[in-house]
């Protein structure tokens, strides 16, 4: 349905039809359908290459090492691939807090906690597991994220942006310069 619309919108529709193919990739059809309810909430961007920006919320460590509040394992500087064994995420909807890769929403991430550092992330969408019923739709988890940049800022365009789907934006992406 909202690829039809970004047709007939004029919107470049590419970036869209590359994010069904990778939600096709999703392996639980629920954790699929779960994200469109994320996306909607939040009207996070999606990427050229069919992925979305969300948000974490992490900590600082000495050295100003970024890493998560739970564990302190998992290293979250800038170009780093955060990831873990799927079948260890909980993919049940009506757990709100579970084992998983967290990643939401701007304003969850920045009100998390008030020691938090902020990070921008870039989610596949065959690697999102569960969106607890919580929340409004602001958290989820996943299995795998890239980290793409600190900051304290949201990103103001929706996934029904031109900024976004039309190849205006660069960022870095798994180590390579990449126009969105």
């Amino acid at each position: 349905k909202k690829l039809i619309e970004f047709a007939s919108d004029g919107y470049c529709y590419k970036a869209f039809r590359k994010f069904l193919e990778n939600l096709k990739d999703n392996p639980n059809k629920n954790s699929a359908e779960q994200l469109y309810l994320f996306l909607e909430a939040n009207h996070f961007p999606i990427t050229a290459d069919g992925c979305f920006l969300a948000y974490k919320s992490v900590k600082k460590q000495c050295g100003n090492r970024l890493v998560d509040h739970y564990s302190g394992q998992f290293d979250n500087s800038v170009g780093k691939i955060v990831k873990m064994d799927r079948k260890s995420c909980d993919s049940d909807r009506t757990v709100t807090c579970s084992r998983g890769l967290h990643v939401a929403a701007f304003q969850y991430a920045h009100e998390f906690r008030s020691d938090s550092t902020i990070i921008e992330v870039k989610v596949n969408p065959k690697d999102v597991v569960s969106v607890p019923n919580d929340y409004n739709n602001q958290k989820m988890r996943v299995c795998e994220y890239y980290v793409v940049k600190e900051g304290q800022s949201e990103i103001k365009q929706s996934y029904l942006s031109q900024r976004y789907i039309a190849g205006k934006v660069k960022i870095q992406t798994f180590g390579i310069d990449e126009t969105m």
